[in-house]
């Protein structure tokens, strides 16, 4: 989010997207999430930095399926 000039409103949701990512590097994101990733993604999904990335993706190219 920081290229993109946005930044978390929570700063405890930059740990969630470090897991997050962690996770997909490890060629996880296409099995059972547990329950911690579930929680990591929740989080992410309130936070205010992401809803603002969210409403300007058309900016960013940022595609449905990207989701």
């Amino acid at each position: 989010m920081a290229s993109l000039g946005i930044a978390y409103e929570n700063h405890a949701r930059e740990s969630d997207a470090k897991l997050l990512e962690k996770h997909v590097e490890a060629g996880l994101e296409f099995t059972a999430f547990p329950q911690e990733i579930k929680n990591a993604i929740a989080n992410l999904w309130l936070d205010g930095g992401v809803k603002k990335c969210f409403e300007r993706r058309n900016e960013y190219q940022l595609n449905d399926s990207a989701l």
